[in-house]
């Protein structure tokens, strides 16, 4: 296709994905309403009443379709397999957010969906790029990598889609920098999916920062849909950085780190404290870094501000800091900022329950 071309398909592809969310999320909202498939408040979460939770049918619609409609034909073994694993998910999903599923057979249906993006869409992570000295790796030493990174992002953006707007907000600004870089290298088959998946996530937000009836959650489906999106243009970023030669140095995994920074270290954060107090790695609390911001007062639309600029500036910081920094330099100056930032609120919120705990 042609550049002009190409920039039909994008704005095509924003346009539908958006269009067919924001179509289908109040007839979901009348369904769910009508057969009771509500997210009900309890001890754990913040809403105060019953709230539709269905909203990624829609969004698995949206991106789903307009991928088949719009991605170019060349892309043939790339869309099917990104599309039975979109199935498998938009499956495991649906029964999750309706009847709750088992985690362990949540996991193991992303494990399905994952291997089978990695292993027939020809996805997967060759080279490390000079992280702890090692650059290109064996076939099969890929896949487990690459199926291992994917889970860890569909599984992040899962833990920190706790308040509206937050695990949306920071997919469209991960989406948006790596659909970016996409076009900027005319690599347009990916700045394609990133944008449809922004269109997507914008016409959800309409609703689901809405306050009246029209309110709705986006449920697992929504966060196992962006996780997988995400992963699939984080691998392949990190693997066409390798084709162009004035790339050679560019810390790739460490920029990937960063793109999402806000959902890697709230997991990574989750697992620590949980292993520590031996609580069950699935087991919900209230421990998330929004959470910290929602007990010093703040309002899940302050909270929601606060921590999608936390992330966007780091998005920012890495492709800035790629140019003058190793990826091992980068990795630890990411992880040590993002450290200190969580710490200052976590250590304010602690001294100020000491206080009021005698």
């Amino acid at each position: 296709m042609s550049l002009g071309s190409d920039k039909i398909m994008i704005i095509l592809g924003f346009i539908l994905s958006f269009a067919i969310t924001y179509v289908a999320i109040p007839t979901i909202i009348r369904v769910t309403r009508m057969t009771g498939w509500l997210d009900r408040p309890d001890a754990r979460k913040v809403h105060s009443r019953p709230i539709p939770r269905l909203a990624g049918t829609a969004i698995f619609s949206a991106v789903a379709i307009t991928i088949l409609l719009v991605l170019p034909g060349n892309n043939k073994h790339l869309v099917n397999s990104f599309i039975a694993a979109l199935i498998i998910l938009f499956f495991i999903g649906v029964k999750d957010d309706i009847l709750i599923t088992a985690p362990l057979t949540k996991f193991m249906g992303q494990l399905v969906a994952v291997t089978l993006l990695v292993v027939l869409g020809d996805v997967r992570i060759t080279n490390m790029q000079g992280f702890f000295h090692i650059f290109y790796i064996p076939p099969w030493i890929g896949i487990f990598l690459t199926v291992f990174v994917i889970l860890v992002i569909i599984n992040a953006f899962n833990f920190i889609d706790g308040i509206d707007g937050l695990a949306s907000v920071i997919a469209i600004e991960a989406a948006g920098a790596l659909g970016y870089w996409f076009f900027q290298y005319k690599i347009y088959e990916y700045a394609i999916i990133a944008v449809v998946l922004i269109g997507s996530l914008l016409a959800y937000l309409r609703y689901n920062l809405s306050q009246g009836d029209t309110k709705i959650f986006m449920g697992d489906t929504g966060t196992m849909i962006i996780g997988l999106t995400l992963g699939l243009l984080a691998v392949e970023f990190n693997e066409y950085v390798l084709r162009f030669s004035d790339l050679k140095y560019f810390p790739a995994p460490a920029v990937s780190f960063g793109i999402m920074i806000l959902p890697f270290y709230d997991l990574m954060r989750i697992v620590y404290i949980r292993t520590v107090i031996g609580k069950h790695f699935f087991e919900p609390d209230q421990n998330h870094i929004h959470h910290v911001f929602l007990r010093l007062g703040f309002s899940q639309l302050q909270t929601l501000i606060i921590l999608s600029g936390i992330n966007l500036i780091f998005i920012f910081l890495s492709f800035y800091l790629a140019k003058y920094l190793t990826i091992r330099r980068l990795l630890l100056v990411l992880f040590g900022l993002i450290a200190i930032v969580v710490y200052i609120p976590a250590h304010i919120l602690r001294k100020k329950e000491e206080r009021e705990n005698g």
